[in-house]
């Protein structure tokens, strides 16, 4: 459950953060999954091996705390989440194939750059 008093919203993100570190279920299987997914949603690189850091899973916690609001706002219908997959594949299509997307890493990107000469 989401409170939606904004200045209170901070603190229980950092709340439930702390509580994924160090709490009393910060080592059950589900708080570890949890962990995996906020540390993917963050886009944030860490070491391999090195347990995510809480800046790390806030960020996560944000960006998955934006994205089920968006899903509320839609009503969860899976007609519209298939509609979005549509609409981002028309307008990006060099970026996704096979439903996965594509971003260029970045030595990759260096390469593209001296081929054109920049």
């Amino acid at each position: 459950m989401i409170i939606l008093i904004p200045d209170r919203r901070i603190p229980l993100a950092k709340l439930l953060v702390f509580s994924l570190l160090r709490g009393v279920c910060s080592a059950t299987p589900e708080a570890e999954e949890l962990k995996t997914v906020l540390t993917c949603l963050s886009g944030k690189s860490r070491k391999r091996g090195k347990p995510p850091t809480a800046g790390i899973l806030l960020s996560g916690l944000f960006v998955l705390l934006q994205v089920l609001d968006y899903l509320d706002s839609m009503g969860n219908d899976l007609n519209q989440i298939a509609k979005l997959r549509v609409l981002l594949k028309k307008s990006l299509p060099n970026f996704i194939k096979d439903g996965e997307i594509l971003l260029p890493v970045e030595g990759q990107r260096a390469a593209s750059a001296d081929r054109r000469g920049g």
